[in-house]
């Protein structure tokens, strides 16, 4: 049972994702509150999640709603994180 293509294949792939991405930034942002530092958390996306064209604009979305810092941020995908950067500085 492989959850990944499964999730893929379903077209469920997307939302999962997401959904990782902010339950990450948010207990991210719980631990450094708890125990005064960030931790440097990974979360990586599928192809598909990455290919979105909203997919910059969500993570600077959950970036702002959480209060995680893009550098706590870490990911297989530098290039999206870094057009979430040009984006969260424009804001």
């Amino acid at each position: 049972f492989d959850f990944i293509p499964m999730a893929e294949e379903s077209g469920l792939v997307v939302a999962i994702g997401a959904w990782v991405l902010e339950e990450a930034c948010r207990q991210a942002v719980t631990w450094s509150c708890t125990f005064g530092s960030t931790p440097r958390i990974a979360v990586n996306g599928s192809g598909r999640h990455l290919g979105k064209p909203s997919f910059v604009s969500h993570v600077a979305d959950v970036l702002a709603s959480t209060g995680m810092t893009l550098r706590s941020l870490y990911s297989r995908s530098p290039r999206a994180f870094c057009s979430a950067t040009r984006l969260i500085t424009r804001r």
